[in-house]
């Protein structure tokens, strides 16, 4: 689901969700995975946070992108792998952006039945972003072969 208004009428969405979700506990989101993506991309990121799990829409701040939740609920830990300190809630979110969506900073919040999150960035750029390839790049025989410049890579420090 897409969520877009005026001005007026986000801010008025804003009170209204957030006063409708005040019986439960507020939710937030911590993190955004990738938060850079080339305009004109349709990409998925991964929203983490807290009571995030019945994630229903995505509030982006400002036009020119269309997000919405793929899929929400609990993180799922592999099998032998540590249990965290705290348990965190993952939400699947689908951004489309076209060829005349301006490249620059857009913030979004989450909606969930108890509340409205704080906003995270996302950031769209000009250049064509790609992915890290797997594994280390820690020495010089297995560091990143960049084709050309500018290159602008995503990736997920461990």
């Amino acid at each position: 689901m897409v969520v877009f208004f005026p001005r007026a009428m986000r801010a008025l969405l804003f009170v209204c969700l957030t006063a409708a979700g005040l019986s439960g506990a507020d939710p937030r989101a911590i993190s955004v995975h990738p938060f850079t993506a080339q305009k004109g991309s349709s990409f998925a990121v991964t929203v983490r946070g807290s009571n995030l799990k019945d994630a229903r829409a995505v509030f982006v701040e400002e036009g020119g992108l269309a997000m919405r939740v793929e899929s929400a609920g609990p993180e799922v830990i592999p099998p032998g792998a540590p249990k965290p300190r705290v348990m965190l809630d993952v939400v699947r979110v689908r951004v489309e952006t076209t060829g005349e969506t301006r490249a620059g900073r857009y913030t979004f919040r989450m909606v969930t039945p108890s509340g409205v999150s704080n906003s995270l960035p996302l950031q769209i750029l000009e250049t064509p972003v790609l992915a890290e390839p797997e594994g280390t790049h820690e020495t010089p025989e297995t560091a990143v072969n960049v084709a050309g410049v500018p290159a602008m890579y995503k990736g997920m420090i461990a």
